[in-house]
């Protein structure tokens, strides 16, 4: 019988965005055409090559911190396990992922997930019942901190500044339909509210 037990409770939450391509070399093409799918499918079951070779997601990882000088830092410290330890990763993915909004069944995208590696929000799992058979009462608890909300919103932006920049210019057209206006703070923080999940 103790109070602690169940409490701090911290997971990594992420929230996908997604650009448009100039491309139909995506997993789009493939998850949207039955036959190639099929036909995809195959050729990796029978020998091991071809586009299901490698996952969609978390082939291509960056770890980053928000910078030094970053009004997050200097109001609410910092999180991180240390001066070099990361605030929040990048995954990307060649096609459209989510786990809150349904996939379009026409186009080709490209995807990047933001995950907050240094959490400060904190949930609980708790007893729902005397009985052991019963599921417990878990609560994520994710983007309950103010400082989490802004650092994700921070990584989105910097997200939004990777594929601006001119490396992309004949690839990205624009933010998939249903993104956040990504030059507007709040339009971002709704989003980041609206489509976090926990891992």
């Amino acid at each position: 019988e103790s109070p602690d037990v169940g409490q701090a409770l911290h997971d990594q939450p992420f929230v996908f965005m997604q650009w448009s391509v100039n491309s139909t070399d995506t997993f789009d093409s493939v998850v949207n055409n039955g036959e190639l799918f099929a036909d995809t499918l195959t050729q990796y079951q029978s020998n091991g090559t071809g586009l299901f070779v490698d996952g969609p997601f978390g082939n291509q990882i960056g770890y980053l911190r928000l910078p030094n000088d970053s009004s997050i830092l200097a109001t609410y410290g910092d999180p991180a396990a240390g001066p070099g330890a990361p605030h929040f990763e990048l995954s990307f993915i060649n096609g459209f992922a989510s786990i809150t909004q349904a996939a379009p069944t026409t186009g080709n995208f490209v995807s990047g997930a933001v995950i907050l590696v240094a959490p400060t929000s904190r949930g609980s799992v708790t007893l729902n019942t005397t009985s052991a058979f019963d599921a417990p009462l878990i609560d994520p608890g994710i983007l309950s901190t103010e400082e989490d909300i802004e650092t994700v919103v921070a990584a989105a932006q910097m997200l939004n500044t990777f594929f601006a920049a001119d490396a992309w210019k004949d690839y990205i057209i624009a933010p998939a339909e249903g993104s956040p206006d990504l030059n507007d703070q709040e339009s971002i923080t709704v989003y980041v509210r609206e489509n976090a999940v926990a891992v």
